[in-house]
């Protein structure tokens, strides 16, 4: 049995909810998170836009090997004639 009235046992429960109520300044809102710095990401438009008018990236790399195209290299038995 609670000595609070209408308690059921919990009485430190009880307790912390009615002294929540009565906290004075608690109904202000809290102040707003700051926005973190982060690095911003040039778009690739941008980046476009930056280059020479007259460098074409289609032209400029032709021929180069890339990430799906392996290097041309001589074989160690093409010296046979």
């Amino acid at each position: 049995e609670s000595p609070i009235e209408g308690g059921d046992g919990n009485r430190e429960f009880f307790i912390q909810a009615v002294k929540g109520h009565e906290v004075a300044g608690e109904d202000q809102p809290l102040p707003a998170v700051p926005q973190r710095k982060v690095a911003k990401r040039v778009p690739r438009s941008e980046m476009r836009a930056a280059r020479a008018p007259h460098e074409d990236s289609e032209l400029a790399h032709a021929g180069q090997p890339g990430p799906a195209r392996g290097k041309r290299r001589e074989k160690k038995n093409d010296n046979d004639e």
